[in-house]
């Protein structure tokens, strides 16, 4: 009797609502055509590694996964891999993004390639601190804003296939 009682209020325990200080209402992640572990946006599909490592390693292993770094080209993108991130992490830690500057200082481009056409950056940033930051992430901030920082650090990452998914 006891152990029904405790299932049961573990579970009235996970029916209630957590607070969601940001404020915006968590989209709902759909596997869509997507392989498992991965989940659809807008024709592309997305995939949350929790393994820290560094920027060139995370491109690495996106890569062979037939995939990028994630590319954000919209504030709609940029709340799904909000989402995406805290679905799997709800502490939100800053995560890789496939944004650089590592063939030109200032340059910002797309690992993937695509057009930049999009840019969520965090106030006073990118700064270049102290000469040796060409790497973005996707911070962990209440708006969730872009910083530059070295590419050498460790952070988990995104990626996302090309048009088709992997």
């Amino acid at each position: 009797m006891l152990c029904l009682f405790l299932f049961l209020f573990g579970l009235a325990l996970g029916t209630g609502s957590t607070p969601n200080p940001s404020g915006d209402h968590p989209l709902k992640l759909q596997r869509g055509n997507c392989p498992m572990f991965w989940y659809s946006f807008n024709s592309r599909c997305y995939k949350y590694v929790a393994t820290s490592v560094t920027w060139a390693d995370a491109e690495f292993h996106c890569r062979s996964q037939k995939a990028n770094l994630v590319s954000i080209h919209s504030m709609a993108e940029e709340k799904f891999v909000k989402s995406l991130i805290k679905n799997y992490d709800y502490s939100e830690p800053g995560v890789w993004i496939g944004f650089h500057d590592l063939y030109k200082e200032g340059r910002w481009i797309w690992s993937d390639g695509s057009a930049l056409d999009f840019s969520h950056w965090r106030a006073h940033q990118p700064d270049n601190y102290k000469g040796y930051e060409h790497c973005a992430i996707n911070k962990y901030s209440t708006a969730h804003e872009w910083s530059d920082v070295q590419c050498g650090l460790k952070y988990p990452s995104v990626c996302a296939s090309r048009l088709d998914c992997p």
